[in-house]
């Protein structure tokens, strides 16, 4: 009886393993691979859901362009997942700068007038303003 306890008890601890611990692991090394991995030029979305360009790559912290001229300093661990510059389709730079890619609502707090979807051109011009 003492025998066949000490196996179930082996036998549910290597699944426990193999179906808890290990796949972690591999996904805890794929993401470190990840913000390894990070250059510039890449397309990135932070943890926040922020999508930004890489402009510069530090040992912590990253330097990233979330509109146009418009640069903000983020840290590496802030990345939830890249796209690399080399798996954007050719279609993705074709497209027209006038068409909002992401956009907002900002009514410019007049209030007078419905919110309107903004493009990044637009917001970066307001930014500066």
């Amino acid at each position: 009886m003492g025998n066949s306890f000490f196996v179930i008890i082996l036998v549910l601890l290597a699944l426990m393993y193999f179906l808890m611990i290990r796949p972690q692991r591999a996904r805890q090394r794929k993401q470190a691979e990840t913000l390894n991995s990070v250059e510039p030029g890449d397309e990135i979305v932070t943890i926040g859901g922020i999508y930004c360009d890489v402009v510069e790559v530090e040992d912590e912290k990253l330097v990233v362009e979330i509109a146009e001229d418009i640069h903000i300093e983020i840290a590496r661990k802030a990345i939830g997942s890249v796209v690399k510059s080399d798996e954007r389709t050719a279609d993705d730079e074709d497209e027209d700068d006038d068409t909002p890619i992401r956009t907002t609502k900002y009514d410019g707090g007049s209030g007078d007038k419905p919110d309107a979807a903004l493009s990044t051109a637009e917001l970066a011009e307001r930014a500066r303003t």
